[in-house]
């Protein structure tokens, strides 16, 4: 890990990483069926357990909507901790939730369907 004054630190980086099966894809390079490796901050390494403030873990099993980046030969990753990861079923209006526990960030339909087209 690179600090801004260019030395490198030493401290220990821990990632999850997660298994999706790709069910709906609205932009982008994807497939229905495939299976996308999506890396988030956080988890176990030699034992100690790292916990990323704002970050929420996917439940095994989970829908989301996820704003992902990928990087060639790397899992993917959400592109912002309370913007790139939303729950996958909308709330009874259409809008999806951000999938952070306590945030407040909500993608509108009208807003999907404009962007997306559906």
């Amino acid at each position: 890990m690179a600090n801004p004054d260019g030395e490198q630190s030493s401290a220990p980086t821990a990632h999850t990483i997660f298994t999706f099966k790709v069910s709906d894809c609205f932009k982008g390079d994807c497939s229905l069926g495939s299976i996308v490796e999506v890396s988030q901050l956080g988890g176990v390494l030699d034992g100690v357990t790292y916990v990323l403030a704002g970050a929420d873990k996917f439940a095994v099993g989970g829908r989301y909507l996820l704003f992902l980046g990928t990087f060639s030969g790397h899992p993917a990753v959400a592109l912002n901790l309370t913007q790139g990861a939303y729950l996958g079923d909308p709330d009874g209006a259409g809008d999806y939730s951000s999938a952070v526990p306590g945030s407040d960030w909500k993608i509108w339909a009208a807003e999907f369907v404009d962007t997306f087209g559906s």
